[in-house]
């Protein structure tokens, strides 16, 4: 038996984007799938752009760094395994569905069982997040052979490219085919029933803040300031070595640049009107400063881009300013990566970064000003508008559990 869900969005926002974090665009098109999402194709793609937004707020990824000890190259989705082992929990409670999560030992040991579990989500109308073992995501949107052979979405024609561990192959739509799924996947994560959605501004605010103070105390994004500060490193570096560190701030800027962007949408657009900060002018006022720093680090990163490449390549004229062109995402070739040994140009680079900390620790003052327990939403007459006492508490934990349709 075949069944195809034709009408789950593809991943990676192929029709624009960017939404680089993979787990968050597929779960944007599971959960629009779910819901029930309508209308025409660009109101479908807006949908899922602001789904993405507002998830980048609700599981913290938004506002967290890029980090290892080695200061080296590394997989940005192992940097959301690292720092946000709750972010799948987090994000179902949100949105209110209680899902299954099949670890890689089961769905290999028990493979008839999975596949029935699978097929049965799709039957539903309910698509399934696939975790290859290089820690990549993707939305099984169907399946074939009765489970035998699972279909969906990987980003594979977007600007996300083939992913590290290839399906058996591609159907004209763009959806991946896989029989092979037993041992190139790492997790599956099944959607079972309905709850209550936790969804109050409150606690997202209160946990992005949080994730912006434990990795500001780490001291994270320092140790990368310091390296790009020591003239010593740079006087003895290898030529592999200055790559390394070439591409890893590059990676570095961004992850900032897409991430705090988006995320500042979710904070000037979306999180006021939600519960818990609606109504709420000085919440609104909060978020809408920590927005705007958001916004203007997304600006300084595509000046960083600039810096780190010698040469303006792009179909721009040298004197018009490279924004968004692609021009600064280009392959680096021997003088960029060179240039590192530049102190001047380092030092142009450290000013942008620092000014980005600079945004981060106003960003954070005012996400706790919104999560301040007991703060009043004061007016501008200094009292709270129409008797209301600023930001509700959390709900409780328990929810009401719907089964599914």
């Amino acid at each position: 038996m075949t069944r195809i869900l034709e009408d789950v969005l593809p991943v990676g926002t192929p029709w624009g984007g960017p939404e680089s974090r993979r787990y968050l665009s597929s779960f944007a098109s599971m959960l629009m799938r779910i819901e029930e999402a309508r209308g025409d194709e660009r109101e479908l793609h807006a949908e899922h752009e602001r789904t993405y937004h507002l998830y980048l707020a609700v599981s913290g990824i938004g506002v967290s760094t890029v980090w290892n000890e080695r200061l080296e190259p590394c997989s940005h989705e192992e940097v959301v395994e690292r720092f946000f082992p709750d972010y799948v929990d987090r994000t179902m409670a949100f949105a209110g569905l209680r899902c299954a999560d099949v670890p890689r030992d089961v769905l290999r040991e028990d493979r008839e069982r999975t596949q029935r579990r699978v097929a049965a989500s799709i039957d539903r109308g309910w698509p399934v997040l696939a975790r290859s073992t290089a820690a990549e995501w993707s939305v099984v949107a169907g399946y074939d052979r009765d489970g035998e052979v699972l279909v969906g979405w990987d980003g594979a024609h977007t600007y996300w490219g083939a992913p590290a561990v290839a399906p058996d192959g591609y159907l004209e739509s763009g959806m991946f085919a896989t029989a092979s799924w037993p041992d190139a996947l790492s997790r599956l994560v099944i959607p079972e029933a309905r709850t209550a959605p936790r969804r109050d501004a409150v606690a997202v605010i209160a946990h992005m803040a949080a994730t912006l103070t434990e990795q500001r105390e780490a001291g994270y994004d320092g140790k990368l300031r310091g390296r790009l500060a020591d003239e010593r490193f740079f006087r003895a570096a290898t030529r592999d070595r200055l790559e390394s560190l070439w591409h890893y701030t590059n990676g570095w800027v961004g992850w900032y640049a897409e991430n705090r962007c988006f995320t500042g949408f979710a904070l000037g657009e979306i999180l006021p009107a939600m519960e818990g900060a609606r109504g709420d002018e000085e919440a609104a006022r909060c978020l809408a400063r920590a927005a705007g720093r958001m916004s203007h680090t997304h600006d300084l990163c595509w000046e960083a881009w600039r810096t780190m490449r010698v040469r303006h390549r792009c179909d721009l004229r040298e004197e018009e300013p490279c924004r968004m062109c692609g021009g600064c995402l280009r392959p680096p070739v021997g003088e960029d990566i060179e240039a590192l040994r530049d102190g001047v140009r380092r030092a142009r680079l450290l000013g942008y970064l620092r000014i980005v900390d600079a945004n981060d620790a106003a960003m954070l003052r005012e996400l706790r000003e919104c999560s301040r327990p007991g703060r009043q939403a004061a007016g501008r007459s200094g009292r709270p508008p129409d008797g209301q006492h600023g930001i509700a508490a959390p709900p409780s934990d328990a929810a009401r559990e719907e089964p599914a349709p």
